[in-house]
């Protein structure tokens, strides 16, 4: 109790799975916290870390994030358009090198959202406390990003790189495949 998102899902997988998970509860730094091979997991509130964190090279990055009742989760590991879409054009046995991250696929993610107001600063728990935030929407796309790592720390098929969900009027989740046609409408035909 008390300790941050990250540390908690951190010290969870390890103890759940064997492993030696680092977390960062402090303003992240891509060189310093984000070394080439990792998977990160970017449960941020701001786009000053998505930012940082889109600088990073050669990791893999699941991008969550939520509204008051709806939210998605994204997986990428290039902010380079082209190189997206031509290791599509190479990818063999249905293997994708490249995947679009967060920044790539939604831009605005990495600007800020307008004027900084006192309740820009407010917990997840705040947020649901004040009715800005459903009681059950960071459960729900913590569900689906633990299935992303869940596959990816298990070696099994991922065949999307992006979910998104909403819970009203009735729970529903709808991904997008990793196909050309998908990712080309996502990166825009241009």
């Amino acid at each position: 109790m008390g300790e941050s998102k990250a540390a908690a899902l951190a010290r969870r997988f390890n103890y759940a799975l064997g492993l030696s998970i680092a977390w960062c509860s402090e303003p992240v730094d891509s060189q310093e916290h984000l070394p080439r091979g990792s998977l990160v997991c970017g449960c941020v509130d701001n786009h000053l870390a998505r930012a940082e964190i889109a600088r990073a090279q050669e990791v893999a990055w699941l991008d969550a994030g939520n509204d008051y009742d709806s939210g998605q989760v994204v997986l990428g590991n290039s902010g380079d358009r082209d190189q997206v879409l031509e290791g599509l054009g190479h990818a063999q046995q249905g293997h994708c090198r490249y995947l679009p991250h967060a920044g790539l696929l939604f831009p605005p993610l990495l600007q800020p959202e307008g004027e900084e107001t006192p309740d820009a600063a407010l917990s997840c728990a705040e947020r649901v406390m004040h009715d800005e935030q459903q009681v059950f929407v960071n459960d729900f796309t913590a569900a689906i990003l633990t299935q992303y790592v869940y596959r990816l720390l298990n070696r099994e098929a991922v065949t999307t790189f992006a979910s998104f969900f909403s819970l009203a009027p009735a729970p529903a989740v709808r991904s997008a495949r990793i196909t050309r046609p998908e990712l080309e409408a996502y990166l825009g035909q241009g």
